[in-house]
């Protein structure tokens, strides 16, 4: 009997914790934004400057991000991708990003390489990937969705 109650408390003290790390993770997580800071076109390709401000209470760590357009309709059932990506590049490597502290990322849209009229392009994509604290998988996040879905509304 005096195993049974301390598998049931233990249970349910693993069960609540559980449930503290996964809200704590989704709030750090709903914390991260990324700004359009700029966009500017020179020769054959468009540049654009996010700003990715870390507001949650959480270091992160090896954080990955991705920019493009959706691939039109017609386009997707002929066979072509859903969405035309480019890696964003940091300005500077970042041991991790503190909390309150941003960093600035860069993508080369390179007009030339890529049929404009296969996109969207007044439909940004974003894709994140990275780590909160250290670099495992138990600490992996990712996110994605259209740059008002990152953005911080100003208030």
């Amino acid at each position: 009997m005096k195993n049974i109650v301390t598998l049931i408390i233990a249970i349910i003290l693993l069960t609540g914790c559980k449930q503290s790390y996964i809200g704590d993770f989704e709030k750090n997580l709903d914390s991260i934004y990324i700004n359009l800071i700029d966009t500017h076109e020179s020769g054959m390709s468009i540049y654009y400057t996010f700003e990715l401000k870390n507001e949650s209470e959480r270091t992160l760590e090896a954080v990955e991000l991705l920019m493009g357009f959706e691939t039109l309709q017609e386009y997707k059932s002929s066979g072509h991708p859903n969405n035309i990506m480019f890696n964003a590049e940091p300005d500077e490597e970042p041991f991790g990003i503190e909390p309150n502290e941003s960093i600035y990322y860069r993508v080369e849209f390179p007009i030339g390489l890529v049929k404009e009229e296969l996109l969207h392009l007044e439909q940004m994509e974003i894709f994140m990937k990275g780590y909160f604290e250290e670099v495992n998988a138990m600490n992996s996040f990712s996110k994605s969705g259209n740059i008002e879905y990152f953005e911080k509304s100003i208030q």
